[in-house]
């Protein structure tokens, strides 16, 4: 047995040296052993050219995951993508590092259809393949994904929605309050936190205005939210507009609201 892998490996190194990517794909088909394979692979990842890469593409489409795994870690460092496909199918895999790699990819690549899919990627159980998405992220806040960041503004993910908003944020792009405001509505507290936010950063004050008219409203739970709302937005009309409804608020839970928004409106605005 040990002459047999002897022999055998002297053989991969002997193709590996003559760079015959044929033999060496002939070899690992026919070969059962995992370590061989694992070697026969490892031989075909220092030969640089697109007969190897198209054997990592297929390799890709192994039902191993440590197989899988190597296919995207040698597309990634030689950055050869002649599909995105293969990439964006990677971010569901169930091997944690495949989908690390995948994310470290787009991110690379930067291109503008990964967007939603990085973002959806800060739901991953992986610690690692969370960081890797931001990472990935922070490359892309800039205008020429201002498109992109918007349309993920109707995703029916919260954390896609919130990201997204921030994102609009860091850009600071002042044009997209518009689309912005409406999510100051939304069901869910953390993005209407996140869309206080960025207007906050916006400074707009139409927005900031038409928020502050909701402080009228005969219903408790929409002058609640308005205060919730403005308590993120470190602007001077959002401060004149809650202390005074701290003088007129007649219930008592608004008006303690209220108070502890004036502390947190004075605290953004330095």
């Amino acid at each position: 047995m040990g002459l047999f892998l002897r022999d055998k490996n002297k053989e991969i190194k002997k193709l590996e040296k003559k760079q015959d990517v044929k033999k060496l794909i002939t070899l690992f088909e026919k070969e059962l052993d995992f370590d061989l394979r694992i070697k026969i692979i490892n031989a075909l990842k220092k030969i640089d050219n697109e007969e190897s890469y198209k054997f990592f593409l297929k390799l890709f489409e192994s039902k191993d995951h440590l197989y899988r795994r190597e296919a995207v870690k040698v597309m990634i460092q030689a950055k050869k993508y002649s599909s995105l496909e293969f990439l964006f199918l990677s971010l569901s895999d169930e091997d944690s590092d495949v989908r690390k790699y995948a994310v470290m990819a787009l991110g690379d690549l930067k291109v503008a259809e990964a967007v939603i899919p990085l973002i959806e990627s800060f739901n991953d159980e992986d610690y690692y393949v969370r960081v890797a998405a931001n990472d990935a992220l922070e490359k892309m806040l800039t205008k020429d994904y201002l498109s992109e960041f918007l349309k993920a503004l109707g995703h029916k993910n919260k954390s896609v929605r919130s990201y997204s908003l921030e994102a609009l944020g860091r850009i600071g792009e002042r044009s997209t309050a518009d689309a912005v405001s409406p999510l100051l509505d939304d069901q869910e507290k953390e993005v209407r936190v996140s869309a206080a936010k960025t207007i906050h950063i916006f400074s707009d004050s139409k927005v900031i205005s038409q928020i502050i008219s909701k402080l009228e409203s005969q219903d408790k739970k929409v002058r609640k939210r308005a205060i919730q709302i403005l308590s993120h937005i470190g602007h001077p009309l959002a401060l004149d507009a809650i202390a005074k409804l701290c003088e007129t608020e007649s219930d008592f839970i608004l008006k303690q609201n209220a108070e502890e928004a004036v502390l947190m409106i004075k605290s953004l605005m330095g």
